[in-house]
């Protein structure tokens, strides 16, 4: 908006002198053009204080009272570079001593800590849809299920709500925000000793580290386009996993006593999954069966995406 507001003001400055015969020099021109798009410059200063906005908004400042001879103030051209360095050390000072991480404009960054309690002989449900997010799940010795996010309000419509065991969180991008963004960033700390844990998520543009290693997850399901998903199945009961993704860069990291079965259809997909053995077209299983205690059947259907894997 700044940029189109100086561009009609610079538009109407040369259609004053071409139409209307308004005489300025050329030096005054160049000094009214230089102004308005120093001030405007230094204005930016309302959302983020920086020591070069505040040096080009008292420059533009001195530059408009040349231009009208306040004060009766003339200064050389060199007086004008001398000026313009000494604005800009001046704000150099003035930031570093009371502005340094400061801002006038409103902070939309959220930061919020949830804990829910949960019932450890029900079951846990949780549900997750997020965009342009980094999400970790893992698991804690605590007796709550904890959620940590930060994320900018301007930005991201956010909603929470728990019952009954049951937990949903969305962080979704709005709609009409043309901002590009920083990724929200969530953190779901999980019981290690609750019940039998199902996990949906759906993610877009996102980087989803899901460590259910400690956790007693029997089922997780994961939809997802665009986006890098590190995976770690159960150590502590037998599960299955269905996941459905979209050029996306899927790697599972099995731990060494759970034996995994991969059901695989795709189209244009990048498989490099050691120290697993082919069964026929669509699956695979891994290597690790003497030395197993759990199994995991994962269900993947890929298009365009890369899939590995390696046994922790």
């Amino acid at each position: 908006m700044l940029y189109s507001i100086l561009s009609i003001l610079i538009g109407v400055f040369i259609y004053l002198i071409l139409v209307f015969k308004i005489s300025f020099t050329i030096s005054t021109a160049i000094k009214f053009i230089l102004s308005i798009i120093l001030v405007f410059d230094g204005l930016k200063l309302i959302k983020k204080i920086k020591s070069e906005y505040i040096g080009n908004l008292i420059f533009g400042i001195i530059l408009f009272i040349d231009i009208f001879n306040f004060y009766k103030f003339n200064p050389s051209f060199g007086e004008l570079i001398l000026l313009y360095i000494g604005a800009q050390i001046f704000s150099s000072g003035l930031v570093e001593l009371f502005f340094k991480g400061k801002s006038f404009s409103k902070n939309n960054i959220i930061k919020k800590e949830t804990h829910f309690d949960i019932n450890e002989k029900e079951s846990v449900n949780l549900e997750l849809s997020l965009d342009w997010n980094k999400l970790n799940i893992t698991s804690n010795n605590e007796k709550s299920l904890k959620l940590i996010n930060e994320y900018d309000k301007s930005i991201f419509r956010h909603n929470i709500s728990f019952d009954n065991n049951n937990l949903y969180f969305e962080e979704k991008l709005r709609i009409n925000s043309i901002n590009i963004p920083e990724r929200a960033k969530s953190f779901v700390y999980i019981p290690s000793d609750s019940n039998k844990i199902y996990l949906k998520i759906d993610s877009n543009v996102s980087d989803l580290t899901i460590d259910l290693f400690d956790t007693n997850s029997e089922y997780l399901k994961i939809n997802s386009k665009a986006s890098k998903i590190h995976l770690i199945p159960s150590s502590k009961r037998d599960s299955s996993i269905d996941i459905n993704i979209q050029v996306s860069n899927l790697t599972i990291e099995i731990p060494n006593n759970v034996f995994v079965i991969i059901n695989y259809i795709g189209d244009l997909s990048m498989k490099e999954l050691n120290k697993f053995t082919q069964k026929d077209d669509s699956t695979l299983v891994s290597n690790n069966f003497e030395n197993s205690t759990y199994t995991c059947k994962i269900n993947i259907s890929s298009e365009m995406s890369k899939i590995s894997s390696f046994i922790s």
